[in-house]
């Protein structure tokens, strides 16, 4: 289906509402899609969410996802206390699409490498040494020794998320 003018229209000037609303959140703030809807008029449907993720990339925004008994109910944004088991996720996901990209590499030679041509053979074997090093250089950042850090235990309380009404 052709987007028209007019949608294209409506999408960006949604991105720029959840843009401003987005920005004027405190790091750490949590936020229920409620909320969010609520607060913007925007629906958080499947392309509302969607949206809401190209408003927080506008914004220089990063943010986690918040699971409540197995649903996204809503985000967290980061802040100086989570930033790095945000960063650490990250890390962790581009470790498994390398280590599964390896593994598919790997089979792909055993399999087709007699016949294979010798450019296609040097590409592959190239791809294959690339994610070699990928791997081995987060395997050796997440070995490396952290410096200590003073972190102030988590407190008694549940935060509640903007919106939520227990």
């Amino acid at each position: 289906m052709k987007r028209n003018n007019e949608d294209h229209t409506n999408t960006q000037l949604s991105i720029s509402v959840l843009r401003e609303y987005i920005s004027a959140r405190a790091d750490g703030a949590r936020i229920s899609w409620g909320a969010v809807e609520n607060a913007t008029g925007i629906g958080m449907d499947g392309r509302g969410k969607r949206q809401f993720a190209q408003a927080a990339k506008q914004a220089r925004r990063c943010y986690n996802k918040t699971l409540v008994r197995g649903a996204y109910v809503g985000v967290e944004f980061t802040s100086h206390e989570t930033a790095r088991g945000h960063l650490e996720g990250r890390i962790n996901g581009i470790m498994r699409t390398a280590r599964t990209a390896s593994e598919a590499s790997s089979m792909l030679v055993e399999r087709h490498e007699s016949d294979m041509t010798e450019p296609d053979k040097t590409w592959l074997l190239m791809r294959r040494s690339m994610l070699a090093a990928m791997s081995n250089e987060v395997r050796l950042a997440q070995e490396a020794p952290r410096p200590a850090i003073a972190i102030a235990p988590p407190k008694a309380t549940r935060p509640r998320m903007i919106g939520d009404a227990s």
